[in-house]
């Protein structure tokens, strides 16, 4: 592939010069710059999901420009973007870029300056009230204990999932999160008062053949229930509660860590229970609930 390209690209000694190479996008080189994109994604260990979005964007990215002759500039891929928010949201644009950024660094060779902006807003986060609700709304104590670990050990949908019966200490109290969001390890605590409830479940519940918590059978073979089932689960508990806000397993996520922040807990602590690399991921995922914010006395009311 690199010889191909290189009958397409001037190249010099410090790698793809910079616009001044020439690269004629057509079929047959789109399928070779993507295998080399597949390649570079999973040879950095991203997940399976991260392998399928950037692979499609930037298909799309290269079908865009099928008629060009030359890499983009700049400006064109600005307005390649400007073209993505008129149809899209502002989100799905960034998430573009970021394929986009890492197909130019990995397989094209070249930095793209371009900076994407993000929208900011706030997650859905239930109250306390609202957590105790959706619980008693469910009924089957498999849904139940799926919703009670997403919430009071603050999982992703994909680590809950596929907890194994393994993974479960309980004399420790602890769960061992396993290969999670960047191939990480972690141990959370188990919520004390679900101890009993997980060792009941596990004696009388369970299939000893299969080693997942919450378990199903796809085709045949053993194994755990899927993101959509679990986000199914979650969903309609939510209605069954007659809660309004859009509740997703993601929004147990944030509200395990503002209850936390807003309980004291420092913030480099939810951040390791929560598995974040950057600190600044946890801010963005925890924010002052509306409870304790109408609690703040305004200093115009002191005059």
């Amino acid at each position: 592939m690199i010889r191909k390209f290189q009958e397409l690209i001037n190249y010099d000694s410090g790698g793809l010069t910079s616009r001044g190479g020439f690269l004629k996008i057509k079929e047959e080189n789109d399928a070779h710059l993507i295998d080399k994109l597949e390649t570079e994604i999973k040879s950095r260990g991203f997940s399976d999901k991260t392998l399928k979005s950037y692979i499609f964007h930037n298909k799309s990215f290269l079908e865009h420009l099928k008629e060009k002759y030359s890499l983009p500039t700049d400006d064109e891929v600005k307005s390649y973007l400007a073209f993505l928010q008129e149809n899209h949201s502002q989100s799905y644009a960034s998430l573009t870029l970021s394929a986009i950024k890492f197909f130019y660094k990995t397989v094209l060779l070249q930095d793209l300056p371009i900076s994407p902006i993000k929208e900011f807003r706030l997650p859905p986060v239930l109250s306390r009230e609202e957590v105790s609700s959706l619980l008693s709304s469910t009924y089957n104590i498999k849904h139940c204990l799926l919703i009670q670990l997403m919430y009071g050990c603050g999982l992703r949908v994909s680590e809950a999932s596929k907890i194994k019966t393994q993974d479960l200490d309980l004399n420790q109290g602890l769960l061992h999160i396993k290969r999670a969001k960047g191939r990480k390890d972690r141990i959370v605590p188990i919520p004390s008062k679900l101890i009993p409830k997980l060792d009941f479940f596990i004696r009388n519940s369970l299939d000893p053949a299969n080693p997942y918590l919450f378990q199903t059978m796809i085709d045949k073979e053993k194994s755990h229930i899927s993101k959509n089932t679990a986000y199914l689960v979650v969903k309609q508990a939510a209605e069954r509660a007659g809660i309004k806000k859009n509740v997703t397993p993601h929004t147990l996520r944030h509200s395990f860590a503002t209850h936390l922040l807003e309980a004291g807990t420092d913030i480099s602590i939810i951040q390791r229970l929560l598995g974040h690399s950057d600190v600044m991921t946890t801010q963005i995922q925890t924010h002052i609930s509306t409870t304790l914010i109408k609690s703040i006395k305004s200093p115009l009311d002191n005059l």
